[in-house]
Formats: C-alpha cells, sequence, structure tokens
C-alpha cells in the first residue's frame, strides 16, 4: 500500500512541476534582445574587465581551435596563421548558431606561449569591432590538437 501511495505522490508532483513550468513561463516577460554594457574597458589590450548583458540566449563554445572539421591543423608552426584559422572556425560555429562573433562575451584564451600574447591581443582588435569581451590569457603546456598554439573556450549571448 505504502508503495502504492508514494507512486501517486511522485505522478502529482511530477504533473504539479510541468503544470507550474507551463504557468511561468506563459507570464514571464519576453526576454528582449540582449543588451551589453562593457565594464571598464580596456582598448589596448581588447578586453573588458566585465560585461554586462540583459536578455538574450546563452551559448557556450568549448575549446575552438586552428583545426579544420576534420581535425587536421591548419598553418602548422605559424602563430598568426593559426590565430585567422581559429577566428574562421569561431565564426562558423557562432553562424551555425545564429550569431557572430560580436556576441561574445568572455573568452579565455589557451596558448601554449604567453610571448604571442601581444600578437593575439593585435589581432583581436581587429575581430571585435563593437565592444571587447571580458577575457583572460591563459599559458598551457599542451592543447587537444598537436601542434596548436591556442585554443578559445567562450560564451556568447545571442539576440532572439
Amino acid at each position: 500500500m505504502r508503495d502504492l501511495v508514494m507512486r501517486y505522490l511522485r505522478c502529482d508532483l511530477r504533473r504539479l512541476a510541468v503544470f507550474v513550468s507551463i504557468l511561468l513561463t506563459s507570464f514571464a516577460p519576453p526576454i528582449s534582445a540582449q543588451e551589453r554594457e562593457m565594464i571598464i574597458p580596456v582598448p589596448q589590450s581588447a578586453y573588458s574587465q566585465a560585461v554586462k548583458v540583459k536578455g538574450g540566449t546563452l551559448l557556450f563554445l568549448s575549446g575552438v581551435g586552428p583545426a579544420d572539421e576534420k581535425g587536421v591543423l591548419s598553418a602548422p608552426g605559424d602563430f598568426r596563421g593559426q590565430v585567422r584559422a581559429m577566428w574562421e572556425n569561431m565564426r562558423r560555429i557562432m553562424a551555425k548558431a545564429g550569431g557572430s562573433l560580436d556576441d561574445i562575451v568572455t573568452m579565455t584564451v589557451y596558448t601554449t606561449e604567453r610571448r604571442w600574447g601581444e600578437i593575439f591581443t593585435d589581432m583581436r582588435k581587429d575581430v571585435f569591432k563593437s565592444g571587447y569581451p571580458s577575457s583572460a590569457f591563459v599559458e598551457a603546456r599542451k592543447l587537444r590538437t598537436l601542434g596548436a598554439f591556442l585554443e578559445i573556450q567562450a560564451i556568447a549571448v545571442l539576440k532572439e
């Protein structure tokens, strides 16, 4: 008898949870396209200390590097070439998700050598035209793709 009562309660709780979810989403105010505010931008380093976002849909990009869709490294031995290939990969991913690189609000750049920080910063200035995302630049001994000099993990907020 106890098992029967417990099953009945679980079923009712599930129904209640579904009902409440539907009710809340029905009366929730619509989310407008994202509004972004760069907090303490650092133009010389092409990043912001923080980015405040209102509205939109979150998109999480895993480590995007300079390998093509088949996993073949682009521009072996050429840091600038790998950066260009990585930006193209990120553009492709963002477009597939319905966004652009300008929707990125934060990123962590992993590189095998810190000495490339200045080169990367200069190249990033050419990519972000409507404000810089918050950012961290981290040296890592090895990356997933053999021979890759960098990889980026990012979060974007897409307009709805």
